[in-house]
């Protein structure tokens, strides 16, 4: 054989044998361009079948160890990187030693090539799991064969039984951290839709949809406000809590009204002093019997996000889904505190809302809708009340206006009879 170059052996190997299966020989370790055979130097025997290269069988006497299999993949201590992590590529290349050693661990030699050819590493990783493999006294060199080296496994090494144990213990605690965590998920989406406070429903009195009427205020003795409300409407002519912005009437020219001053958060107006004698001079100040329906006024409660899902909640035949209520609560409270809008202005645009059967995101710009829609041709847009009750929508003045104006006619007329 050691005459014949690559291609006289391919040739003569045609002959009787079928045309997609070839014999070839390549020199040990030449994995680039195939040489000729010759005397003296290993040859890997390599079988191409529909042209692709397999390689050789293992000869006899390096058949397959199960023991050393064994002991590689189960009984071997695992060794550690630096960080503490199991050492996978050290373990790989060590059970292809084992896949090469003899019952007893000894005699296993195989080269870098066929180590890169199970492992799929490259050269350098091979050579340093190697290393690795001798530093932890897994494999003891005993010489060399055909250049190569040759590995002894210290099979009499066990892994520690803990092990196993401990394995099996992070298993457990993954489960257990899983199911935390799924708990606490569905706690979260439980407590989000239960943080929305309902208001009792005999504080609350709310008319069918059917019988409110759009764009005017509905006359019903059976309708009342949602809240307390501060103003000198008429009994007969009470709003609706979705329906309309507060409405005052002019009231009676009996009463005295109080002298304009500084106006709290509660639209109140400041207490003048005791004793109006009539003649007091003109830079003092003059006392002036309040209004019946302001005495005794105690200060508004607080519209808040709560209240106004509490109202809407009244209205429905059917509680509505525990994520429609969440939502819509987040876009009321936006509405309130963020923006700045009156609770009227929000409850009308509920009311438009619910006939429309729109998103719960949708509520801003219906809110919108219905502050800025422009009435009728020829009539002008009405003016938003302000916080105070006591303001008359008729006329354009306050109660304060109209105590001023007042005051300026009794100072007038006792300056006509002083003199």
């Amino acid at each position: 054989l050691g005459a014949l170059t690559l291609d006289g052996l391919d040739a003569d190997l045609r002959d009787g044998l079928p045309l997609h299966r070839v014999v070839v020989l390549r020199p040990h370790g030449d994995d680039d361009v195939p040489g000729e055979v010759q005397q003296g130097v290993e040859h890997v025997l390599f079988e191409v079948v529909d042209g692709a290269h397999r390689p050789p069988p293992l000869p006899n006497e390096e058949r397959v160890s199960t023991e050393a299999v064994s002991w590689a993949m189960d009984d071997a201590p695992m060794l550690r990187t630096e960080k503490d992590r199991p050492d996978s590529t050290a373990r790989h290349v060590l059970q292809v030693l084992a896949e090469h050693a003899r019952p007893d661990g000894s005699n296993s030699h195989p080269s870098n090539v066929r180590i890169q050819y199970r492992t799929g590493y490259d050269e350098r990783t091979v050579q340093r799991a190697l290393r690795r493999l001798e530093a932890g006294r897994l494999i003891k060199r005993q010489g060399t064969v055909n250049g190569r080296p040759k590995w002894k496994l210290q099979m009499h090494l066990k892994r520690p039984e803990f092990d196993w144990a401990e394995l099996e213990a992070e298993a457990e605690d993954a489960k257990k951290q899983a199911a935390e965590r799924q708990r606490r998920a569905r706690q979260k989406r439980v407590t989000q839709s239960e943080s929305v406070t309902v208001t009792d429903g005999e504080s609350v009195t709310v008319t069918h949809s059917d019988d409110v009427t759009e764009g005017d205020v509905t006359h019903s003795d059976s309708v009342s406000h949602a809240l307390p409300v501060r103003d000198v409407t008429h009994s007969a002519s009470e709003c609706h809590a979705l329906s309309a912005p507060l409405t005052t009437n002019e009231p009676s020219e009996n009463h005295q009204e109080p002298f304009a001053g500084p106006v709290g958060s509660s639209g109140a107006a400041a207490a003048p002093g005791p004793g109006d004698t009539g003649d007091a001079p003109d830079d003092a100040v003059i006392d002036v019997e309040p209004e019946d329906e302001a005495e005794g006024e105690s200060p508004e409660a607080p519209v808040t996000a709560q209240t106004i899902v509490g109202e809407w909640l009244e209205r429905c035949t059917e509680r509505p889904p525990s994520r429609v209520i969440g939502q819509l609560s987040k876009e009321i409270r936006v509405l309130l505190e963020e923006d700045r809008i009156h609770p009227d202005w929000i409850r009308r645009g509920i009311s438009n809302w619910m006939k429309k059967g729109l998103h719960p995101a949708t509520l801003a710009s219906v809110v919108n809708e219905a502050m800025n829609t422009p009435g009728p041709p020829g009539a002008s847009a009405p003016r938003q009340q302000p916080t105070t009750a006591l303001y008359d929508q008729a006329t354009g003045t306050t109660v304060f206006d109209r105590a001023r104006a007042r005051l300026a006619a009794r100072t007038a007329a006792q300056e006509g009879q002083g003199q």
